[in-house]
């Protein structure tokens, strides 16, 4: 079972945020929950778009990729992002 970590209920009439709001709001949810798992601070971390619904949360020597979706319910959209469950090691080889 998913079990959603964030997410943020935006009401609408016209369907479907456009992409370019879904992207603003789908950094947003992966910033603030990367804030919480990341040992440093929210101006320390950078979020970056992967393609499709994937984004890449770095800083401090971390990472983390947040899977993110859009539901409709009843003509409210819920957006959530969630830690990808195919994540590979949290930490960045400084040797690298």
């Amino acid at each position: 079972m998913r079990r959603w970590l964030i997410a943020v209920l935006l009401a609408s009439c016209d369907g479907p945020p456009d992409q370019a709001h879904l992207d603003g709001d789908f950094e947003a949810i992966v910033l603030q929950r990367a804030s919480r798992e990341f040992p440093c601070a929210t101006d320390q971390l950078e979020v970056e778009a992967l393609g499709g619904e994937a984004y890449r949360a770095t800083g401090c020597g971390d990472y983390a990729t947040y899977e993110c979706a859009i539901t409709d319910n009843d003509g409210e959209w819920l957006e959530a992002c969630e830690r990808a469950a195919h994540d590979g090691p949290s930490r960045v080889d400084a040797g690298m």
